[in-house]
């Protein structure tokens, strides 16, 4: 073990000789921890399966580039990643811990042919007589990437070439009965699977989980599968690829509920987002730098996206593993996230003076209310976020794969409310309760969609305040808003359907330089947002200016 390259890279990102970002030392610290207390779960590190999967990789001959020809020699990452992934079992079945594997890491890393060995190994290696192994994509054309490589690898490998049957989408090995196929969500069928390895390449371009979800059910049948899902980072933070993400970063954090011995993940990005110009910091995300990756090659590129503004986020996406957004960021994900309270603010701040802004949209999508809690100093508070939808959309998200609105019913950050349609007494009620349980001194609300919701509150008494979403309301609330996040001057209640919205807006400006959250070039549901900035924009209008400058300075003339 100890002369494995894996080990040494392991002890290496430990002590710090290798430069690692946070998830690869925790994927490490679980490794090394494992080795000492993984047996107490009745998982044991099986040397020589490891070896017998790395071994295999002597037999593969790259196929293009300054590489053509010569051996695939492994590199550090990718020792440690077939290590663990062979290596640890059940001890008293000898098969497979690991059983899926997220592998996030920017391009020219190797990815596409380390996963087209992986593959190979599990069709000619792995011990599976009829094994099934699939690449998978949403698009066949994407599917057949690292099936052409390992196409190649065989044609290049006499050892590989002699057992096999190489057509144009199948690769057979008779003795064996086993296949490799591309398989994408437009190929003529996906039924009757029966996957032994899965190669899910591009992750981050699968609009929803529909692949995913039919290899994932595929592998019952199998003793020991593994699906392979390797991608670089995206840009839609609500996707199944974000999802697995969130994952796997829960499973490295040994977060409580999130204790699964059968995920593997390893994730290459920045520790902070903010050093994408720092070419010192560069390796974190890309740990063939200097092998398959030429440093002139990164530097030319972090050039061409300081000059090009528009260049900038797909270089910081596909070369740094950010996760971007399609149009500019507003607030980053990494910054909202941090700004989630440690308290239950449901039952923090009852009885506390707040705002409300109330965003209403179309008789059967999400509706947005909001509560904004000041603190004393005027300059800090507090942000409550609920979010009502009709439980026939919540049904046809599910159907069509859309967003999970099921999910975030079941975590309590979307309330389903009755029928098809917008229930307003539903939301009304909701509005009194929560009057009840909170200081409630006014809700603002855009008079678009709101005429009978709003008459009927302020039947109640409920005090109201019209408040339209132009440049003219919506521009000094917005930017307040972004300072106190920014500047860590609000928590709020950390809801994903509010996540999800944040990371969808679009943010334009007129030629005076007011700005407002754009709902039509947002394109996806910006709601909760927009219901937040009228929160805080109502606060804006009851209290009063912390100080009068003219009591320091007096009137200036001039």
């Amino acid at each position: 073990m100890y002369e494995s390259p894996a080990h040494q890279y392991a002890l290496d990102i430990q002590s710090g000789k290798t430069q690692a970002n946070r998830y690869v030392k925790l994927a490490v610290e679980r490794y090394l921890e494992d080795l000492e207390h993984a047996h107490e779960r009745g998982i044991v590190f099986d040397e020589d399966a490891a070896w017998h999967a790395i071994d295999f990789f002597q037999f593969i001959r790259h196929w293009k580039g300054s590489f053509a020809g010569k051996p695939f020699e492994l590199s550090p990452f990718q020792h440690f990643i077939i290590w663990n992934l062979f290596g640890w079992v059940y001890e008293d079945t000898d098969l497979r811990r690991f059983q899926t594997a997220y592998i996030e890491i920017p391009r020219k890393n190797g990815k596409t042919g380390l996963a087209a060995g992986i593959a190979l190994y599990m069709l000619y290696a792995d011990g599976e007589f009829g094994a099934e192994v699939y690449s998978a994509a949403t698009k066949k054309d994407q599917a057949k990437l690292s099936f052409t490589d390992a196409k190649k690898y065989i044609q290049k490998s006499p050892a590989l070439k002699s057992r096999a049957n190489v057509l144009t989408n199948n690769i057979s090995i008779p003795k064996l009965d086993s296949k490799f196929e591309p398989l994408g969500a437009d190929s003529d069928t996906m039924d009757g699977l029966n996957v032994h390895c899965a190669i899910i390449d591009e992750l981050h371009a699968h609009k929803d989980a529909g692949v995913v979800d039919i290899i994932s059910t595929a592998t019952g049948a199998r003793d020991q599968p593994l699906i392979f899902e390797i991608t670089t980072a995206g840009r839609d933070t609500n996707s199944i690829c974000f999802h697995h993400r969130d994952y796997t970063i829960a499973v490295l954090e040994r977060k409580e509920g999130f204790e699964d011995d059968s995920w593997f993940g390893m994730i290459f990005t920045l520790d902070h987002p903010d050093d994408w110009k720092d070419p010192e910091k560069w390796v974190m995300a890309n740990p063939n730098l200097g092998i398959s990756l030429k440093q002139s090659y990164m530097e030319k590129e972090c050039k061409k996206a300081l000059v090009m503004k528009s260049y900038e986020n797909t270089f910081k996406r596909l070369h740094l593993g950010i996760w971007t957004s399609d149009g500019e960021t507003w607030i980053s994900d990494e910054k909202w996230k941090a700004r989630r309270s440690q308290h239950d603010l449901l039952e923090y701040l009852k009885g506390r003076k707040c705002f409300g802004g109330l965003d209403l949209a179309k008789v059967q999508d999400i509706n947005a209310y909001s509560l904004f809690f000041p603190n004393e100093d005027n300059k800090s508070g507090f942000l409550l976020m609920f979010f009502f939808v009709p439980e026939e959309t919540v049904k046809q998200a599910i159907e069509n794969k859309m967003t999970p609105y099921n999910r975030w019913v079941e975590q309590g950050y979307l309330i389903e409310t009755p029928g098809n349609v917008r229930d307003d007494d539903f939301i009304i009620d909701f509005i009194l309760d929560s009057t009840k349980a909170y200081d409630v001194q006014s809700i603002a609300y855009d008079p678009w969609e709101a005429t009978n919701i709003v008459a009927k509150l302020q039947e109640e008494g409920v005090e109201t305040s019209e408040f339209r979403q132009g440049f003219k309301t919506m521009s000094q609330p917005t930017k307040t808003f972004e300072k106190m996040i920014v500047g860590g001057m609000i928590e709020h209640c950390g809801n994903g359907v509010m996540r999800w919205m944040m990371g969808n807006v679009v943010i334009v400006s007129d030629p005076a330089e007011n700005i407002k959250i754009d709902k039509k070039k947002s394109g996806k549901k910006v709601d909760g947002a927009v219901a937040a900035v009228m929160s805080l924009g109502e606060w804006m209008t009851f209290h009063p200016p912390l100080s009068n400058p003219y009591n320091d300075r007096g009137v200036v003339s001039v």
